[in-house]
């Protein structure tokens, strides 16, 4: 039977959850900042943070923020008990203006605050200011977390990574991947689809299927940190249950 997640996450990793294969244990601690998070879906789908789908994916909320340059602060919030985490987006509004702005989740600096950053040019850039600041700011944190981890259980099965053992040199090619297809599964689920959220779906799915086919995941069986297995995305494979 298919390990599913478990076994991505061996090949993410290298260390220690259980490995299908040879038994070995591995964590899942890191696999969505490895293999995705929510900012890949808003760099390609800011609606899912507006209005699509994100009734059900708030992690916290509240509406007595002030945010000043890259920092939100709420002193009645809880982020930690929460459980919000670095790689979420926080969308957050003017009520009297209904100016709003998505951000990035850098940080979570304490129960009361977080560094958050307008969409960076790459992942290890430094924070950029938020453009909508004040007081009294409304806000909610959201994270499609639980869609991304069906979807890499699920590309992990479509690229046979549940019956490899080693780590996964390459893990980046993963991330569009991911993504396009998580925005695809949200979309279905938005209830009554209109023509635009169709012509939406119609073309992510497209892309999806593009980029599956062109990755080619490269495994270290070894542990000498060079690859010793390829697997691409225009194989499928297919295991007896």
């Amino acid at each position: 039977m298919f390990a599913g997640i478990e076994c991505l996450v061996g090949l993410l990793k290298g260390t220690g959850g259980r490995d299908c294969v040879s038994g070995r244990l591995f964590s899942k601690e890191t696999t969505m900042e490895i293999a995705g998070n929510d900012i890949d879906l808003l760099i390609w789908e800011p609606m899912l943070f507006r209005e699509y789908g994100a009734a059900g994916q708030v992690v916290v909320e509240g509406d007595g923020a002030t945010i000043d340059g890259v920092t939100l602060t709420d002193t009645g919030a809880d982020f930690q008990t929460q459980g919000v985490l670095a790689g979420m987006v926080a969308h957050v509004w003017n009520a009297e203006t209904n100016a709003d702005d998505l951000l990035e989740v850098v940080a979570v600096d304490s129960e009361t605050q977080l560094t958050v950053s307008r969409l960076r040019m790459s992942r290890e850039g430094a924070p950029v200011n938020a453009m909508l600041t004040g007081t009294g700011m409304a806000y909610r944190v959201i994270s499609y977390r639980r869609q991304i981890e069906e979807t890499i259980q699920r590309l992990s099965r479509i690229c046979g990574l549940d019956r490899s053992d080693g780590e996964l040199v390459n893990s980046d090619v993963l991330r569009q991947v991911v993504a396009l297809d998580t925005v695809v599964t949200i979309l279905m689920g938005c209830g009554e689809l209109d023509s635009l959220i169709m012509k939406r779906i119609g073309n992510y799915r497209r892309l999806y299927e593009q980029a599956l086919e062109s990755i080619c995941l490269m495994i270290d069986l070894d542990g000498d940190g060079a690859a010793d297995m390829n697997r691409s995305g225009r194989v499928i494979h297919l295991t007896r249950v």
